[in-house]
């Protein structure tokens, strides 16, 4: 059965940022960025 008690995530907008939802578009970005040893030895990450 669906949740029905979920909200939907409000776009937050500003003049250099739009935060959203994450949306299945979005996976090739997240690889990239998830797979930059540049951008993983900033995280805590195993």
């Amino acid at each position: 059965m669906a949740n029905s008690n979920s909200t939907s995530f409000p776009i937050l907008t500003t003049e250099r940022l739009t935060i959203r939802q994450l949306s299945i578009d979005d996976q090739h970005d997240i690889f990239a960025l998830r797979s930059d040893t540049e951008i993983n030895k900033y995280l805590d990450r195993e």
